[in-house]
């Protein structure tokens, strides 16, 4: 059913059959190895996938005829990159890279043609294209300070970029773009009380570069282990 125009009658609405094309396809690959005299672990992964949908409809009817071209077009691909190295017995650290991209497309040109008086009525013709972006570069370190007291410290530096542009009727309705790079630093003392308590004080710092303000978050954590099974985290 295609409504000729957007309102609750439908007295001139068209009854066509459509046969939409559909394609959909992924791929997933992860290549894994250890390094070095402790077999430090290396990994390297990647994966994309699309998903596209789109019909046509060339109708002709008593008095006009009918044409619509419909297509949204989605993708996505990502990659990351580790490395866990242990320096010593009382120090480790892991080193990660990712990327991560989303972009969605979405077009429509719905126009009837009137061949008996030469016109053409364009109902919609509207293009829209999105994009989502993200990358990050990160540091996590961990040193035993013991056989109950662990400190932990880590750096991040991530940035997320939104683009999207609309055009309707060959007007550019919407060109946007934003990114918004952030630098997080943390540490935490994780310190075992017993066997089954665990408390994690801490504080993260995060620099917003958009707004120019960093942003101080102190946190407490706690863990009480029942079982093996059985945690309770506050």
């Amino acid at each position: 059913l295609v409504k000729r125009n957007n309102d609750a009658d439908t007295t001139n609405d068209a009854n066509v059959v459509i046969k939409p094309d559909y394609k959909f396809r992924d791929i997933n690959v992860k290549y894994a190895t250890r390094l070095g005299k402790h077999d430090d672990l290396f990994y390297v992964s990647f994966y994309g996938g699309i998903d596209n949908f789109s019909y046509h409809i060339d109708e002709i009817f008593r008095t006009y005829q009918l044409l619509k071209n419909t297509k949204e077009e989605n993708s996505q691909s990502g990659g990351s990159v580790y490395y866990g190295k242990k320096w010593s017995a009382m120090a480790r650290s892991h080193f990660s890279f990712s990327y991560s991209s989303l972009r969605s497309k979405f077009s429509n040109d719905f126009k009837l043609v009137f061949p008996q008086i030469s016109k053409v009525n364009q109902i919609e013709n509207k293009n829209t294209d999105n994009r989502l972006t993200e990358v990050s570069v990160k540091v996590d370190n961990s040193f035993n300070l013991g056989s109950w007291h662990t400190l932990e410290t880590g750096a991040e530096i991530i940035s997320n970029r939104v683009a999207l542009v609309e055009d309707t009727f060959g007007v550019n309705y919407l060109n946007m773009q934003n990114k918004s790079p952030r630098i997080n630093l943390y540490g935490q003392d994780v310190i075992m009380l017993g066997n089954q308590v665990i408390v994690k004080p801490g504080l993260r710092l995060t620099y917003a570069n958009l707004v120019r303000k960093p942003y101080v978050d102190p946190r407490l954590s706690v863990t009480y282990v029942a079982s093996k099974k059985w945690r309770i985290n506050l």
